[in-house]
């Protein structure tokens, strides 16, 4: 009896089939172009490895690589390539340093960078002499060649043209290991949207901590400092070191935001340093930071993105370290952080041209303040008493509060928006934003002192009766984002009570 006739498969089970198809196939010339890569990454020639890195790079940039790797198991094995060939010469630094930061755009790779041999590649990679500004460029063709590659790929037009620039690179900068190493760690330590990779998030900066990264971290940045104020003596202003000093500031703030461990390493670190006062000396960690505030704020380029985020990356720093914490107050005021914080404070609302960043600078300064004397009462005289640039802190922000206009337009979904009504309202945004937490600061102040009372009741329009509504809407915005605890909640709830009680003392 003859055999049944073979069942044609079903539309979908051949559609199935064809795909299956063509997914092994793509797997398997992905795989084939790793190991060949590969190869050619450990061959003898500098010129053959330099060239094979600049691909694999490439290769592992494309919006399948991820999900390949993983499926091919070839991740560990790109991975201990970029670890291999970290350091040789400046151009492997650079090509070590982009396949690292392209592994590190895919948060499904980070726990593979808290390794040990992962930390201390990216250690490595930070320390290199081209995070200054004499960077020393290899001359020979191949090296040349293969620098330029890769700064094409991350310029627009260029594989990786939407990394960079989304966290503030701008195009004059050149690519350099520091720079992309410190971008790796940024995109390992910055608060993520689900809570699954906030766990993995939080790992990495355990891990980093643990393996003494923060001080490595902090001894780059007092150094990025020091290139900068020698580059300023001799008439320029390197962008590549003020992305650097940017970015390395920005990974301190996201290590140090609501993780108590590294909040107290920074408290009780000390490190030789000597951007304070020109010959090397051991000196603490928040005393560093303000000598850089200061440098920072007396050298702002209002013009230059950079400038203005790396200040607002060492404010938002110190209110990571101040917030609750009654050491960290105590750190900054002890080393005239007080005088410090307020000279910055002045010098940004005298801004002549009032960006986005100059703004979110300002209220991060109001922040910092608002932390210092919030429950310490020795802080809050001090900075009552501080007059700078000519006016006393408290009238010019009694100034900054001025009158209380109307909260930014909630348009409808059916209301015609124009462009124009959009700058506007995020313009009266952060006015708004600005003039709650003035009236916040003012509020701590007034508290306890009949002078400072008085001061602020004939120099605020509308007086002390106007604060209770500000601090109002401020409450009302943080409930509805959820950005606050619900113990600054009730410290904003008890205050109003207290002015609008007229219980001050």
């Amino acid at each position: 009896m003859p055999p049944p006739p073979p069942r044609r498969p079903s539309a979908k089970e051949a559609s199935t089939s064809l795909f299956e198809v063509q997914e092994t196939g793509e797997r398997n010339q992905f795989e084939d172009d790793v190991f060949y890569l590969l190869s050619g990454a450990h061959a003898a020639k500098p010129a053959v490895r330099r060239s094979s890195l600049v691909q694999l790079t490439a290769l592992c940039a494309t919006k399948k690589a991820g999900r390949m790797m993983r499926a091919t198991g070839t991740l560990e094995k790109v991975m201990d390539c970029a670890f291999e060939n970290g350091w040789n010469d400046e151009v492997m630094a650079l090509q070590a340093a982009a396949l690292l930061f392209v592994l590190a755009q895919d948060p499904a790779n980070v726990p593979k960078l808290s390794s040990n041999e992962a930390m201390t590649c990216l250690f490595e990679l930070f320390m290199q002499p081209a995070a200054g500004p004499q960077a020393k460029l290899l001359s020979d063709r191949n090296s040349r060649t293969v620098l330029e590659q890769t700064q094409k790929m991350f310029r627009v037009g260029g594989t990786l043209e939407n990394t960079l620039h989304q966290h503030g690179l701008v195009e004059e900068v050149r690519i350099s290991a520091p720079l992309l190493a410190v971008h790796v760690l940024e995109s390992c330590t910055h608060a993520p949207e689900s809570e699954s990779a906030l766990i993995v998030v939080e790992q990495f900066k355990a891990s980093f901590c643990q393996r003494d990264g923060l001080e490595a971290l902090v001894v780059l940045v007092d150094q990025l400092v020091q290139n900068l104020v020698a580059a300023k003596e001799g008439g320029e202003h390197p962008l590549q070191v003020l992305e650097c000093l940017m970015v390395s500031l920005q990974v301190l703030e996201n290590i140090t935001f609501s993780n108590e461990q590294g909040i107290r390493m920074l408290l009780s670190l000390e490190f030789d340093s000597s951007t304070s006062m020109g010959s090397l000396r051991r000196v603490p960690c928040v005393q560093a930071c303000l000598v850089w505030l200061r440098y920072l704020s007396t050298s702002i380029k209002e013009e230059c993105k950079l400038s203005v985020l790396a200040l607002k990356s060492i404010l938002a720093l110190l209110v990571n370290l101040t917030n609750g914490s009654e050491e960290g107050c105590r750190q900054v005021a002890r080393f005239d952080g007080l005088e410090t914080i307020g000279s910055t404070l002045m010098r940004l609302l005298e801004s002549s041209a009032p960006s986005e960043e100059v703004s979110d600078t300002t209220n991060m300064a109001l922040c910092l303040l608002i932390n210092l004397v919030e429950k310490d009462e020795e802080n809050r005289k001090t900075i009552a008493r501080l007059t700078l640039h000519g006016e006393p802190l408290v009238r010019r922000l009694c100034r900054l509060v001025g009158p209380t206009g109307p909260p930014p337009t909630e348009y409808e979904s059916e209301d015609e928006v124009t462009e124009e009504m959009l700058q506007k309202n995020e313009k009266d945004g952060m006015r708004a934003m600005a003039q709650t937490y003035a009236a916040l600061l003012l509020s701590f102040l007034v508290l306890g002192s009949a002078e400072v009372r008085q001061d602020v009741d004939i120099h605020l329009e509308g007086g002390l009766s106007s604060l209770p509504s500000l601090l109002h809407r401020l409450h009302q915005f943080h409930s509805s984002t959820h950005s606050m605890t619900a113990e600054n909640m009730t410290t904003i709830t008890d205050l109003i009570r207290t002015l609008q009680g007229q219980e001050l003392s």
